[in-house]
């Protein structure tokens, strides 16, 4: 397989090249390449079967020429600041749908008929089930989450229309090496700069399930390579939750910090937009022999371990 991989710099897209070069595929970034800091290992940009190219995925034609001789796309390009959307409402339509429509055309015009979207489980919005299925009615609460199902509508309408073949996976909170933000990332910073007072958004019961990054590729190569439907729908995550007060425990505990101030909001959640309790099921996943080797409790504890060694 020659993988297309748009995002390709980021946190999940540098874990998910190293991950398919070891399986053996070529790859190819495109990304904008706006963090300079986020680079590629020697050893895999030395690799015979990894190149890239810098672009935007809203510059039609250089993502068509970038495209070309690719078997399957990793759309993985999109507006990372889920809270960004509150100050410029245009981000999130132009970074998801319109960007996605750009990738399904691109891949048309190169013949490329299968791609992969990894959407979240924010689409869901607010739900009263211990643990929401793929088959609960999607009803989003933040622009973020509004713009991954608008995403998901055009890939299905192209799938069907077009005979794109397409898996739309809607993950949990991944974490692990290289995070450039989530509230591991936030949380340790912030203690670094000042680790007597630590300020924390909502109340600190928002309680999610985490997915650790090696998990996560698994359970995409599983489920690409054993689900073949026209249109693939799956939950990508962990059946356990955690809070962010425990992990505001776990923090301070491995930083061997006392005596810290913790200052939590009164309100539920962390932003407008974020849902404060949510799960998601995985027994579709499941179903297809995936097994978590992480908890969310011991995903987390091992991110932050990784965090601290790199920032030591």
């Amino acid at each position: 397989m020659k993988a297309f991989i748009t995002g390709g710099a980021g946190f999940i897209g540098r874990n998910l090249v190293t991950y398919l070069l070891k399986k053996g595929d070529s790859v190819v970034v495109y990304d904008r390449f706006d963090n300079p800091t986020l680079v590629f290992e020697e050893s895999i940009a030395k690799n015979k079967k990894f190149s890239y190219r810098k672009g935007d995925v809203l510059d039609a034609r250089l993502l068509e020429q970038a495209m070309k001789g690719c078997t399957i796309v990793y759309h993985l390009s999109a507006n990372a600041d889920v809270r960004g959307g509150l100050t410029d409402s245009s981000l999130d339509l132009t970074q998801g749908a319109v960007a996605t429509s750009r990738v399904l055309n691109a891949m048309r015009t190169n013949g490329i008929t299968n791609i992969v979207f990894p959407s979240s489980m924010t689409v869901y919005g607010k739900s009263s089930k211990k643990a929401v299925s793929e088959s609960e009615a999607c009803s989003p609460i933040s622009l973020y989450a509004a713009s991954k199902l608008s995403a998901e509508a055009l890939i299905s309408a192209y799938s069907h229309t077009f005979g794109i073949k397409s898996w739309i996976l809607r993950f949990a909170n991944v974490i692990g090496p290289g995070l450039t933000h989530g509230v591991v990332f936030d949380l340790i910073n912030k203690l670094k700069d000042n680790p007597r007072k630590l300020k924390v958004l909502g109340n600190g019961h928002q309680t999610k399930p985490y997915i650790y990054i090696d998990d996560l590729l698994e359970a995409i190569n599983m489920v690409v390579t054993l689900s073949n439907e026209p249109v693939n729908l799956f939950n990508i995550g962990v059946d356990t939750t955690i809070s962010v007060r425990k992990i505001v425990d776990i923090i301070i505990g491995k930083m061997k910090l006392k005596n810290v101030e913790v200052a939590y909001d009164k309100t539920p959640h962390g932003w407008v937009g974020d849902v404060p309790v949510f799960n998601i099921s995985i027994n579709k996943l499941k179903k297809l022999g995936f097994k978590p080797k992480y908890s969310s409790f011991q995903g987390i504890s091992k991110t932050v371990d990784i965090r601290l060694a790199e920032l030591s």
